[in-house]
């Protein structure tokens, strides 16, 4: 990687994965005291492509701020999806 693309990088793309864990941390709150949520109909709320947050779906777990709660299925979808809700400490 080039020392003008890390500096983009740093500039442009970091800032927006801080923004975008807490969004997704807005509207799984949300939807936690009901069954959850699923990483699809998050994507849909911020009208994204899924593969764009799920990274940060995998931090959020890891971080402790988010857990799968059960899976559903979607019409025409042979697999499952996670519900996801906020951890409660």
């Amino acid at each position: 990687m080039n020392k003008n693309s890390l500096i983009a990088w740093y500039q442009e793309v970091l800032p927006t994965l801080k923004t975008r864990k807490e969004q997704i941390l807005h509207i799984v709150k949300a939807y936690s005291q009901d069954e959850g949520i699923t990483m699809l109909a998050v994507a849909k709320v911020l009208d994204v492509p899924v593969h764009t947050i799920s990274g940060r779906f995998g931090e959020l777990e890891r971080e402790g701020k988010l857990k799968t709660e059960g899976t559903t299925k979607y019409k025409g979808s042979k697999a499952p999806h996670s519900l996801y809700k906020i951890v409660k400490l």
